[in-house]
């Protein structure tokens, strides 16, 4: 693997942060809404939000290592069937950072 101006490492977080209110991208392979694969990655930008919101949403069903997020554009997209094992890449303090991997995705 050759690093370049397309491909470049990604950026653990040093230390356990606040998740809340950041922009965040979710990308993959997964399923389009016309059921098919797509050529091309996929990716959506999100907003991370509150966990007692995100608890209420999931009926209890989460724990406090979930990050929860919404689509920014005010539409409802998310990631696709297909998309779990991602990278789940956050804006934090000026720089990306990969805080985890995308498990699971509702509409």
């Amino acid at each position: 693997l050759s690093f370049n101006h397309r491909v470049i490492p990604t950026v653990l977080p040093m230390i356990p942060f606040d998740t809340t209110n950041l922009t965040c991208t979710v990308s993959g392979w997964g399923k389009t809404q016309d059921d098919t694969f797509p050529a091309k990655l996929r990716f959506v930008e999100v907003n991370t939000y509150p966990f007692k919101k995100c608890k209420r949403e999931w009926f209890g069903g989460i724990n406090e290592s979930n990050v929860c997020s919404k689509s920014t554009d005010g539409i409802t997209r998310n990631g696709c069937n297909g998309d779990s094992g991602g990278p789940y890449v956050c804006e934090y303090q000026g720089r990306r950072e990969q805080i985890g991997i995308t498990i699971t995705t509702i509409s």
